[in-house]
């Protein structure tokens, strides 16, 4: 940041002493002064994961996630979902017929996970291996579409993208917890193996 040079920079400590305590206090704890003079504005530089994602963390949400704790939507993701910074997506394999063993199956969802790593700090999914060799999952992606995960992983292009929402209403919870917390079936076909990208 070239800004940084219309700074004067002094570093306060390193040790915590009262004098630090006190000096780092005067200044992120005050709300109408500071050292005597009045406050006009301001502007707080929050961590890097709560305000790339407008106050979702998502790095914190991958570590809370567990498809075995059927409340955990509720508890930790709707609560602090933004509708204008992050987007839900379906995604269904079109190829299907095409599988003959679960193996090779397992792999073609392996691979997707592997090709999207470079887009790992704005996506998380999951994705199942169900009834006759179906791939399906579900996605968030920061930004309004997975354009990022497109460009980053040709994988894509082997399956159909249907948003969810924007809006966080019923219908798109249910979709939501339908896919995110199965573990035996999925629309009432069995699912044969499961893969989480966090």
């Amino acid at each position: 940041n070239e800004d940084t040079s219309w700074f004067t920079w002094s570093q306060l400590g390193p040790n915590a002493t009262d004098k630090v305590k006190e000096a780092v206090a005067q200044i992120w704890s005050v709300d109408k002064v500071v050292l005597g003079k009045e406050i006009k504005d301001t502007q707080i530089f929050a961590d890097a994961a709560g305000a790339a994602g407008g106050g979702f963390d998502l790095a914190s949400w991958k570590s809370t996630f567990t498809n075995e704790d059927s409340g955990i939507l509720d508890k930790s993701f709707w609560p602090i979902y933004n509708k204008e910074e992050w987007s839900i997506w379906r995604c269904t394999y079109d190829y299907a017929d095409d599988n003959e063993d679960l193996e090779a199956t397992k792999e073609i969802v392996t691979s997707f996970m592997k090709n999207t790593e470079s887009v790992k700090d704005t996506s998380f999914g999951v994705m199942h291996v169900c009834g006759k060799l179906e791939v399906e999952g579900l996605w968030l992606f920061k930004g309004a579409d997975p354009e990022d995960l497109f460009g980053a992983n040709e994988d894509t292009s082997w399956f159909t993208w249907n948003q969810l929402g924007p809006d966080a209403n019923d219908k798109v919870k249910a979709a939501v917890a339908q896919i995110w917390l199965a573990t035996k079936d999925l629309n009432g076909k069995e699912i044969k193996d499961t893969q989480v990208f966090k």
